[in-house]
């Protein structure tokens, strides 16, 4: 591996944390959602000002990246009924890293914001996906 090849969290393999490489995101993001598809997430705010809990234990549906007028934005969907979905925007992501425990089991993922806030996903339940064998954590 030379110093432009981008590093890539592999699922299982003990490592810690990872940086996603931004050409990365959209195609890391989809494989991520479908793999963490309706395990249970809390989504917290962080900011200079503190923390905000908007999402506690709801069905993770995705994490997406859209990029219109020059300008992007990563998009957490979660709930698993009408009145349960939400969607938490995040305006100009700067940065995306996944949690991964040294074992590698998957803690979630942080999204760093232009405006000083990072977005925690944080799974109820950290563990490998290998072990859910289809169930949702």
């Amino acid at each position: 591996m030379n110093e432009h090849d981008e590093k890539q969290p592999q699922p299982g393999k003990a490592q810690g944390d990872a940086e996603i490489a931004h050409k990365q995101w959209t195609s890391y993001l989809d494989r991520f959602s479908r793999q963490h598809l309706d395990w249970a997430v809390s989504v917290e705010i962080r900011s200079p000002e503190g923390r905000l809990i908007v999402v506690e234990e709801s069905p993770l549906k995705g994490v997406s990246l859209e990029s219109a007028a020059g300008i992007e934005r990563a998009y957490v969907q979660v709930g698993d009924r009408p009145e349960t979905h939400g969607t938490h925007r995040i305006e100009q992501p700067l940065r995306v890293i996944f949690k991964q425990s040294q074992a590698g089991e998957h803690l979630g993922l942080e999204i760093v914001s232009a405006n000083g806030t990072t977005t925690v996903i944080r799974f109820r339940s950290a563990m490998q996906p290998e072990m859910l064998d289809g169930m949702a954590a």
